[in-house]
């Protein structure tokens, strides 16, 4: 889901276009291990930047939980 600050809403979607994110890389804590590893873990996604094109956009995260340490990026074009 996308927030247009401008317009202050969600931006409405067709319902039929979605973006996944891979697992990343994030290095698990020993007391958040046995919390997070039964859970399917995705990162969050904290930034995002379109190219000039408005063709390929560039996402840049990691997790969630304050505990645990890692990263993500990702590119779709």
């Amino acid at each position: 889901m996308f927030f247009d600050i401008r317009a202050m809403k969600y931006l409405e979607s067709d319902g039929q276009s979605a973006l996944k994110a891979s697992k990343g890389c994030y290095y698990p804590e020993e007391l958040y291990s046995d919390m997070y590893m039964q859970y399917e873990y995705s990162p969050a996604i904290y930034t995002h930047q379109y190219d000039s094109s408005k063709t390929r956009l560039f996402t840049a995260g990691g997790p969630l939980p304050a505990g645990l340490q890692g990263s993500y990026a990702g590119l779709w074009s």
